[in-house]
């Protein structure tokens, strides 16, 4: 009789996995397709417009190729990277250079485009020795983290392959660690970008001039939309990170990861104030 039992809850949490996995490569399917539409929009947008090439809106495609890229592999993990332990390693230790690179070529077209800003003839007021000196700070502290993460979890993490799952083996810190080290990263960056981007902006919102008086309710639509996308991308990380310390199972946590990435390239598109001929080109 335990025999039997032992065999059923066995088949029963086989049944509870493959459904788990369709659910979850369902939801990766579609952020898949939101990225390929994304990149193709995109695409669009850049070969219609022929800006300067200056202009950062290719390293938003190329982030959104990353991103794509990093949920074809989630696809690749759900249904063949658990099978071994070698596999296990070699697809969320891609995952986690996709990741790396993914948010680090997000935060880096916000600052490039900030930087941008500040280049501007009626922002250069603006443009000060500690306005450069913060933002070329920020820009280093985001490359090592970046590389920090690929690090970390590349040299002082393994994984082994049990019960059609993969299991993290930490080394020298608890596993729950380095996801709320990434998570209090990815809060204060975008915290630091938006206000670099919203400072010259809300001075000259709050400074009198002819500018001013004409300009005044387009910088507050854009100071409104650059507020609202910045918070709507800090509370998906601070939700992602609470999910993975939660969560018993890598694969959720991943997917859960993979929607962050998702809709931070959304919010940064929608911020700019020609978001709508960003996303919808046709």
């Amino acid at each position: 009789t335990s025999a039997r039992n032992a065999s059923f809850s066995k088949s029963e949490f086989a049944d509870n996995v493959a459904d788990m996995d369709i659910l979850l490569a369902s939801c990766v399917s579609v952020f898949i397709l939101l990225c390929v539409y994304l990149v193709i929009a995109l695409l669009m947008f850049e070969i219609r417009s022929r800006k300067s090439s200056r202009s950062p809106r290719r390293l938003s495609s190329i982030a959104t190729v990353a991103v794509l890229l990093r949920c074809v592999a989630e696809l690749f993990y759900i249904f063949m990277g658990r099978r071994s332990d070698y596999r296990c390693n070699v697809s969320l230790k891609l995952h986690i250079c996709l990741f790396a690179v993914s948010i680090t070529t997000i935060y880096v077209f916000l600052w490039y485009r900030q930087r941008l800003m500040y280049m501007d003839p009626q922002m250069q007021l603006h443009n000060t020795a500690l306005s450069r000196w913060v933002s070329r700070y920020v820009l280093a502290l985001m490359v090592v983290t970046a590389i920090g993460i690929i690090v970390i979890f590349l040299t002082l993490r393994k994984y082994r392959s049990q019960e059609n799952t993969c299991i993290a083996i930490s080394v020298n810190f608890g596993t729950e660690v380095p996801f709320i080290i990434i998570a209090c990263c990815l809060v204060v960056f975008q915290v630091l970008l938006m206000v670099l981007f919203i400072r010259p902006l809300f001075c000259n919102a709050i400074i009198p001039s002819d500018l001013n008086r004409n300009g005044d309710n387009l910088t507050r639509r854009v100071l409104k939309r650059v507020t609202i996308t910045a918070a709507i991308c800090v509370g998906s990380d601070i939700a992602t990170a609470i999910v993975t310390l939660l969560s018993e199972h890598i694969i959720v946590s991943n997917v859960v990861y993979d929607a962050s990435l998702v809709l931070n390239l959304i919010c940064v598109v929608c911020s700019f104030s020609d978001w709508k001929a960003r996303m919808f080109p046709m």
